[in-house]
């Protein structure tokens, strides 16, 4: 009586086992594949489990839920027979294969396939399913098969072993001499294959080898066995995939740090050029013998590629403004050498504005690189006679505050630093007492708002008229201010640049 109450419980039992471990086999693979579906190690060890999947869904099928007769087990054949293949595949994702299947592989498969051709046969053909037939049998979920003592059952074995023994010889020779990357994971390449081989054998032994020897095959312990190694795979892996984790982590905190003391680094270089770039640049405008001059200087970033000067020479007073196109280190660097430049002819009297401009434009288009080129405006007040003249290179207009109105002064002339041997002409204009000159850089004119309008040379002019009574230092306040209300909460696009000068 209690043998057959126990006897219905067992079978419950490894049925249990077997839909169990089909889940769970199923499930991981599904959690590997998509934990990264570029990642070669993650795709094979999913298909290492859904062949395994695929070997508990087909023994439920036949064994436990006896759906299908029991020589439809045959249908294991084509790809179980790819079991110790995959493995490999898997081992050798793991020491850091560029690729998932190599020119062996692809052989090793295209060999299995007549494992394939072989299962095809003995379903189809009406000799071999019946024989096949007469000696497949599940007892008390027990697969009896005396088809597996054949020679192509043996070979069948063999071709599931081969792959196996051959990862082994591969992982000794990778402990051997292994490179840097293959380091980091043989850990888990020697933990993955000892379970591996350890399970296979175990299972072999279960399902396959004690029935080949006429012994009772054990489903259980074997159904055991391989949920078992599916378990250490995954958490082999896993441990595997978190130490890498950890040790990226660990890789990009040094990297970080590296990183903080290069930006330190550059910021102090940033900084050292910032004030190299404003040593250029006169330190004191104030007031000179009959004039009264301001000026405002703000970079983008901490060079900018805006530079002015202004100087007495005997007789005359020449002021200067430049920008160059773009922003940042690079255009700082290019407008210190332009002012270097520069400043050879510069401070000879002797020299006109026109020769001055040519000069400079022919060094630059032998210094300059291609696409770097300069905007300038070049001014000289004639002490003896009162005149002012004015040489522009592409520059913006200027304007002349005069008597509550504002004059906007145009001259025509070629960007520096673009074609050699350019002409420049000097462009005469009125500068009388109580007249105020502004000139400035582009970054006020293309200054945007959020709805990407310019500030633009209308603006420009009303807010002129507006001020024209005020002094030089209300008057840049109130620029500033006009500026911060229209460009809002977005940052400035391009260097600022602002000079006023008044004759007294």
């Amino acid at each position: 009586m209690e043998r057959l109450l126990l006897k219905p419980v067992t079978l419950l039992w490894i049925d249990f086992t077997w839909i169990a471990f089909a889940i769970l086999v199923l499930i991981l693979a599904g959690i590997f594949y998509f934990l990264n579906r570029k990642n070669p190690v993650n795709r094979a060890f999913a298909l290492l489990l859904l062949i395994i999947g695929y070997f508990a869904v087909i023994s439920i099928l036949v064994i436990s839920l006896r759906v299908l007769d029991a020589y439809w087990i045959i249908l294991l054949m084509p790809v179980v027979c790819y079991l110790g293949f995959v493995f490999h595949l898997f081992i050798r994702t793991i020491l850091g294969a560029p690729r998932l299947m190599g020119r062996k592989e692809w052989y090793y498969f295209l060999v299995g396939l007549v494992f394939t051709t072989y299962t095809l046969f003995m379903t189809l053909e009406p000799n071999a399913r019946e024989y096949i037939r007469s000696t497949s049998f599940v007892i008390d979920h027990t697969m009896k098969r005396e088809y597996t003592r054949s020679a192509v059952y043996i070979f069948y074995i063999v071709y599931i072993l081969a792959p196996i023994i051959y990862s082994a010889i591969r992982l000794l020779r990778v402990l051997r001499n292994p490179t840097a990357e293959q380091q980091e994971s043989i850990s888990v390449a020697k933990s993955v294959w000892f379970i591996f081989v350890v399970s296979m054998l175990l299972t072999f032994f279960f399902l396959s080898i004690e029935p080949i020897f006429g012994y009772k095959q054990s489903t259980s312990l074997g159904s055991f066995v391989l949920m078992a190694s599916v378990i250490l795979y995954a958490w082999s892996l896993l441990r595997n995939r978190a130490w890498r984790i950890e040790s990226l982590t660990e890789k990009l905190l040094v990297r970080e740090a590296q990183l903080d003391e290069r930006n330190k680094t550059i910021e102090r270089d940033l900084d050292f050029a910032r004030i190299i770039h404003r040593s250029v640049l006169p330190t004191k405008l104030g007031t000179q013998e009959g004039f009264e001059m301001r000026a405002y200087y703000e970079p983008l970033d901490k060079v900018g590629g805006d530079f002015y000067d202004v100087i007495r020479l005997e007789d005359k007073v020449r002021t200067m403004i430049a920008d160059v196109s773009g922003h940042g280190v690079a255009a700082g660097i290019f407008s210190a050498m332009a002012s270097v430049l520069l400043r050879s002819v510069w401070e000879k009297p002797e020299k006109s504005l026109a020769e001055i401009a040519g000069h400079l434009n022919d060094e630059l288009v032998r210094y300059s690189a291609k696409g770097v080129f300069l905007s300038a405006l070049f001014i000289e007040f004639d002490l003896r006679t009162g005149s002012a003249s004015a040489v522009c290179a592409g520059h913006p207009a200027f304007y002349c505050i005069r008597s509550g109105t504002v004059e906007r002064i145009s001259a025509k002339g070629r960007l520096l630093g673009v074609m050699a041997h350019s002409t420049y002409k000097a462009h005469p204009f009125s500068f009388e007492k109580g007249d105020v000159l502004v000139f400035f850089t582009d970054g006020i004119l293309e200054a945007t708002n959020v709805q990407n309008e310019e500030f633009g040379e209308g603006r420009l002019t009303s807010f002129l008229e507006t001020t024209a009574g005020m002094s030089l230092a209300s008057r840049e306040n109130a620029l500033l201010r006009q500026l911060a209300l229209f460009h809002g909460p977005r940052a400035h696009d391009d260097d600022i640049t602002f000079v006023q000068i008044g004759k007294k």
